[in-house]
């Protein structure tokens, strides 16, 4: 959730497209009871981590995809638990935890770009209570010096601490209890900013009968000042649909986007813009754009008798601009689920087959909007995927942030011999659709939503085929 990438003050022209480098790796046979993870690019190499069940494994490869070394490394317990990877330009972290005697034992190691260990450090030993196993996400703060790690207890008891990755030291363990929420049901997002605060935020009455008091409740905590705060951010009588929370450290300012409901608690009717001041919660402000039927229209694709919303879309991504306002990139995609029915050897129509599972990953919409809350352009990308139960594993997109421009890499349909194609859209609005690869020749079947960036024009996406994992290089 909430990415940062720099609009500039929205640029006028277009960025140029330039031609692509494709490199691919050898290929790595992957086992049922293994897992694969691209760590990113560290100095002159680009480091995966393989886990098995009796080892772990580090696996270095250069700018050609040539693998350099496998290097086995040492953890402290035999079946470590992975929590995070963090990199910087010359080493990255490893997060790990384990339960010994009751505790919980949080780990971070440091390695170089050969994948030496350079540093280690106990986070903290935790002891284990009821439920509390610290297992929700690690959160992480845009300069990639702060680890927020949280998590409750069936007391909607908040236990949080941050971690500093460059001193390699705690510099804050505390427990809360918010007011008035109910952890399991109402928490929503963590967040930590750049200067190791935390927030928490928490959803509530967001139903009809209660529209009038549906809000927000943010917790949040400023550890230099050892104070916690907790105030409403109201949705001025509205039902939100799904929504976005970013932390704007340039403007010291949370921000959050997404799209209400009006009408039909299914359907989306309008987007939203929220700006809060940490500082002065009093002095936040929500904006509220009803879509018209003309836009309801083209993304739908027929006509309507009045101004309705649309259902089966999805807030993918938030992105801060450098002049305090978002563009929200939203995509339209659905699950159908579908008993297969089959015949016996006497004709029979067999009632009792099993469901299979279609998905649908279509058109991305983007509303670009500006730090008043005011929708500046509105742009809806074309696409259409469709494939049959693989859990969607090869639809939707990645996003490629650049210098000048965003990149929306997919394939274009969901089978063997496709074609990637590339949305190549502006700070106007603008966009080029543009012919990447086509995946027959080096048998790719690529996995968009699992690629990383590790440079402003280079991405990794992971191929998976029949079993086997290989690394696709691509460069602009």
């Amino acid at each position: 959730m909430g990415k940062l990438w720099s609009l500039g003050l929205l640029l006028l022209t277009a960025g140029t497209v330039f031609a692509q480098n494709i490199k691919v790796s050898e290929r790595i046979s992957m086992h049922n009871d293994e897992n694969i993870e691209i760590i990113g690019q560290i100095g002159e190499q680009l480091i995966i981590l393989r886990d098995r069940p009796d080892n772990t494994e580090l696996i270095g490869y250069n700018a050609e995809m040539i693998k350099q070394y496998s290097k086995k490394i040492k953890l402290e317990t035999r079946r470590p638990r992975l929590q995070k990877f963090l990199t910087k330009k010359d080493h990255f972290t490893l997060v790990y935890k384990y339960i010994k005697r009751n505790n919980i034992h949080l780990i971070a190691h440091k390695y170089d770009e050969q994948s030496d260990l350079i540093d280690s450090a106990t986070i903290n030993i935790i002891e284990l209570k009821g439920t509390t196993t610290f297992s929700k996400e690690i959160v992480v703060s845009r300069n990639k010096r702060y680890l927020l790690i949280h998590d409750t207890d069936q007391n909607s008891r908040v236990y949080a601490m941050v971690y500093d990755l460059e001193e390699m030291k705690l510099i804050w363990n505390k427990t809360f209890r918010p007011a008035l929420v109910d952890y399991e049901k109402d928490f929503l997002e963590a967040l930590i900013d750049n200067q190791g605060n935390a927030y928490f935020v928490f959803e509530k009455d967001n139903r009809r009968s209660k529209n009038i008091d549906s809000r927000f409740e943010i917790f949040q905590y400023n550890f230099e000042q050892n104070q916690p705060k907790q105030y409403p951010i109201s949705m001025q009588g509205r039902l939100w649909f799904d929504i976005d929370f970013v932390i704007d450290d340039l403007n010291n300012k949370l921000l959050a986007s997404g799209m209400f409901t009006d009408n039909r608690f299914g359907e989306a009717n309008g987007t939203f813009y929220l700006k809060i001041d940490p500082n002065q919660p009093d002095n936040s402000a929500a904006t509220f754009h009803p879509f018209d039927a003309k836009f309801v229209m083209s993304v739908i694709g027929k006509e309507i008798k009045k101004n309705e919303g649309f259902g089966e879309v999805d807030i993918q991504d938030l992105v801060l601009r450098s002049d305090g306002g978002v563009l929200l990139i939203a995509e339209r995609n659905r699950m159908y689920s579908r008993r297969a029915y089959t015949y016996n050897n006497y004709d029979a129509l067999n009632q009792n087959g099993a469901y299979r599972n279609d998905y649908y990953y279509n058109d991305i919409i983007l509303f670009s909007i500006g730090p008043t809350g005011e929708i500046q352009w509105v742009e809806i990308l074309r696409k259409r995927q469709f494939s049959q139960d693989d859990s969607g594993i090869y639809s939707s997109f990645f996003l490629m942030k650049g210098k000048r421009n965003l990149r929306f890499l997919y394939n274009d349909e969901i089978k063997y011999d496709t074609n990637v194609y590339e949305y190549v859209v502006s700070g106007t609005g603008s966009y080029d659709r543009n012919n990447v690869l086509n995946t027959d020749k080096d048998n790719l079947s690529l996995r968009f939503k699992e690629g990383i960036q590790i440079a402003s024009n280079t991405v990794i996406i992971p191929s998976v085929r029949r079993g086997d994992l290989k690394l696709v290089r691509m460069s602009f």
